[in-house]
């Protein structure tokens, strides 16, 4: 059984696009790999939101 790399998914074996967001299908992504870009996107917004907090800080001192 596939999952997708860029949501997690069980994909249908022999499938070329994910059912669920429309990601072309990597065969080999195993179950350990899945997540990965979701795991840089929540760490991207982590750096965002910090960034934003410390530029307040700044404009409110």
């Amino acid at each position: 059984m596939a999952y997708c790399s860029e949501c997690g998914r069980k994909i249908k074996d022999h499938s070329r696009y994910c059912s669920h967001c429309g990601a072309p299908v990597d065969e080999n992504v195993g179950p350990d790999e899945v997540g990965l870009s979701e795991k840089k996107t929540a760490a991207g917004y982590t750096v965002m939101i910090v960034g934003m907090i410390c530029i307040t800080v700044i404009i409110l001192l």
